[in-house]
């Protein structure tokens, strides 16, 4: 069998069907906050840097998982994004890097899984890749990513396989450029994943790992990987050794990346909405991560992770897998299994990209269970039934969707179409689903033909109408069904926002009288303005401590402010 040709056949394979079904299966549209902020970082390395100024204007397009202060760019590591730019610039689209990423990602599980069992096993291996995640899983239909990590991983793999044989240059070559590629995709799950290959190639080689022909190679691809991370890492913060992704978290949110990290200080938010996402919703997921109950408990964990690798099918060939534990081979992938398990565990969130690193040690411990299932009595038709059940699996439940954003992409295209220049100034309803974000905009927003506004304060909404005075401005309400999309108009705009701001003040307070600071504080939360501080005129009879209605703190306001259009 030729082995080349295996690879790049199956390198194709899932671009192909997937090209096919587009009839019936269009690209996908961005719904969720990381794919947006992915397609960003995409933009703007297309537009050849890797971060883009702050925009003057920046609380109306701040959002979720966007650094627009120091800088406007995408916090995440750039794997992902430098994928879907390849397919911007290449091929005119950002799915046109997806595609690419899933096709190098299924040949490069055949590449490793070459180096580790016979050419006809990789061959079936690849094939049950392609069916199960090439065509129908969430990493091919969204931008969330995925298959750049589990290529990466698949690289790692392949290498330590194949140096454990011969110590040849190139074979530490490869190991090292995907241990680089994993550090700019999933940097912790890469580095567990990469430190457990590494400690197997150890034992292994014990002191032929010192060999020139393996330290230099190696050495050199990830001094010069270090570097370009450095350089990378100073344009976000200006500190060559502090990730952008530690830099937003420790700096923009309050919820920590594992669990055993405390919860930070309380931040404010440039509006309710993301006040909402990362004060309330991110608390609430830590809290259950913290206390193992759903939807972040362990139990919840192994549940999507075998849900999405495994199934019921690939899962029998695992299990058969684990009886073979003897073999020496099974028990080195048991074990970098338990570690990346154990990394994973420890984090509050989770999803099956985050585990997509050791992917290909996945694939590899099934190929294992099925050749220990085929020697066994009724192996050929058991091992026959098992590929052909996790072939039909897939296309039986659609895969692993993450959402769809058809209704926002189908209204950018419509006022693209149309021509001319397009403010959309989003407005949502009082129980917006924070998880359901419309504000997100390309690398350069003033450029762009359409642009993505949040409606806040009339003071601010009107210099950001006379910014972008030589566009044509829309109302978007996504909380209206069907989708409301009207002329903008300051007057009514003005009223409308002092009657969200007045129920949701209402709302939080649930009708009992609050202290004055109290009201401010909610009152920064929900209309992003933070007021003066109170006085004995906003006190009353009651004196610092007690509390006052409603109405006599607004009025109090209105008096302070001298400015009536401000008050709720």
């Amino acid at each position: 069998m030729n082995k080349t040709l295996a690879i790049l056949a199956l390198g194709f394979a899932p671009i192909a069907a997937r090209l096919a079904l587009l009839p019936w299966m269009p690209p996908p549209a961005p719904r969720l906050h990381d794919e947006f902020s992915h397609l960003l970082m995409a933009d703007t390395i297309a537009h050849g840097r890797a971060v883009n100024p702050t925009h003057p204007l920046w609380p109306h397009f701040d959002s979720m998982h966007i650094l627009s202060r120091p800088v406007y760019a995408s916090p995440y590591p750039p794997a992902q994004g430098a994928a879907l730019a390849l397919g911007q610039m290449a091929l005119g689209h950002p799915w046109g890097g997806v595609l690419l990423s899933i096709g190098l990602m299924c040949a490069a599980i055949v590449w490793m899984l070459q180096g580790w069992v016979s050419p006809r096993w990789a061959l079936l291996g690849g094939v049950l890749v392609v069916a199960r995640f090439g065509v129908f899983s969430y990493w091919t239909n969204s931008f969330y990513g995925g298959a750049v990590s589990a290529a990466a991983g698949a690289l790692v793999l392949g290498g330590t396989g194949r140096m454990i044989r011969r110590r040849r240059w190139y074979d530490a070559a490869v190991f090292g450029l995907g241990a680089a590629v994993l550090a700019n995709g999933r940097p912790y799950e890469g580095l567990v994943f990469t430190a457990a290959c590494a400690m197997l190639l150890v034992f292994k080689l014990r002191g032929k790992l010192w060999r020139p022909e393996v330290v230099v190679p190696l050495a050199a691809v990830m001094a010069a990987a270090a570097i370009g991370m450095c350089a990378w890492f100073a344009q976000f913060t200006g500190n060559p050794l502090v990730m952008p992704y530690q830099f937003f978290r420790a700096n923009f949110t309050e919820v920590p990346h594992f669990l055993f990290q405390p919860l930070r200080p309380e931040l404010n938010y440039s509006h309710g909405v993301m006040y909402d996402y990362y004060h309330y919703w991110e608390i609430l997921n830590y809290r259950a991560a913290r206390e193992n109950r759903p939807p972040r408990g362990v139990m919840d964990k192994v549940t999507v992770y075998a849900r999405f690798y495994a199934g019921p099918a690939l899962g029998l060939a695992l299990a058969a897998a684990i009886f073979g534990w003897r073999r020496s081979r099974v028990r080195w992938l048991l074990a970098i299994g338990s570690l990346l398990t154990a990394a994973l565990a420890v984090e509050v969130w989770h999803g099956p990209h985050y585990a997509a690193p050791g992917m290909g040690a996945m694939v590899l411990l099934a190929v294992e269970g099925l050749r220990q299932l085929r020697q066994a009595r009724w192996g050929r038709t058991a091992v026959t039934v098992l590929c052909l059940t996790s072939l039909a699996i897939p296309v039986m439940h659609g895969g692993f969707p993450v959402g769809d954003g058809r209704e926002r992409d189908n209204l950018s295209r419509a006022m693209t179409a149309d021509g001319g220049k397009h403010l959309l100034v989003v407005r949502y309803g009082l129980r917006h689903d924070c998880g359901d974000e419309w504000v997100y905009n390309g690398a350069d927003p003033d450029a762009s033909s359409v642009v993505w506004a949040r409606e806040l304060d009339p003071a601010r909404n009107r210099k950001m109408l006379e910014y972008f005075a030589d566009r044509k401005a829309w109302l978007v309400e996504p909380d209206q069904r069907p989708v409301r999309v009207s002329e903008y108009n300051l007057q009514s705009a003005d009223l409308a926002w002092a009657k969200m701001v007045r129920e949701k003040l209402l709302e939080l307070a649930a009708g009992q009288p609050l202290r004055c600071g109290d009201w401010n504080r909610f009152y920064f939360r929900v209309a992003g303005i933070r007021p003066p501080e109170p006085d004995f005129a906003c006190y009353g009879s009651g004196g610092a401590g007690g509390g006052v209605g409603f109405e006599h703190w607004r009025r109090w306001l209105q008096r302070d402010l001298r400015n009536g259009y401000l008050t709720p």
